[in-house]
């Protein structure tokens, strides 16, 4: 685990299994992580990422008002879902779309979770698919060009095979909870 925070530590791209489909991720708070990125996927460098977190606690570091009904769905909900939150705070601007939004998932998956509360911040992450084509199903369907443009693959030995992008949800100035995609 050590060598793995050490390449996030310094800028440096991660491709494993997530909790939702095959990812690219590096440190959240790093300029240089989120401009690789960006780069690696072909997409604007100004447009802001996913970012996943290990726990509500640290949610809460860059989310401090989190609606109730948000809390509950989070606590129960049994997919990953990731919320988009309104006026982030304690992130840099790169995180933060020009509406002042960020996109935050609590990872389920054991390992992301580990690097996270070992890193103590959260991951900028991205589906390991250049920008508009297809998420990959499977290791094999993720282009060259990724694999090339990463600084280390996980591959476990044991686990299950990410399945699709997390489900991903709202809340409404009218305290309406919106499903973007399910």
């Amino acid at each position: 685990l050590n060598d793995i925070i050490t390449i996030l530590e310094q800028d440096g791209l991660l491709l494993l299994p997530s909790d939702t489909t095959w990812a690219v991720v590096g440190d959240a708070l790093s300029g240089i992580a989120h401009v690789r990125l960006s780069r690696l996927k072909e997409r604007e460098i100004k447009r802001p990422f996913s970012l996943l977190v290990d726990s509500i606690d640290l949610l809460k570091r860059y989310v401090p008002h989190i609606h109730p009904r948000v809390e509950t769905l989070l606590f129960y909900h049994e997919r990953p879902l990731t919320v988009i939150y309104d006026r982030p705070a304690n992130l840099p601007p790169h995180c933060v779309s020009p509406e002042r939004t960020v996109a935050i998932r609590i990872t389920m998956d054991p390992l992301l979770k580990q690097i996270i509360h070992t890193l103590d911040r959260p991951l900028l992450t991205s589906s390991a698919n250049h920008t508009g084509k297809p998420y990959p199903v499977s290791f094999n369907d993720i282009p060259p060009e990724i694999l090339d443009g990463v600084d280390r693959v996980i591959r476990p030995s044991h686990y299950k095979q990410p399945a699709e992008p997390s489900v991903l949800v709202r809340y409404s100035n009218r305290g309406e909870l919106i499903f973007l995609r399910e």
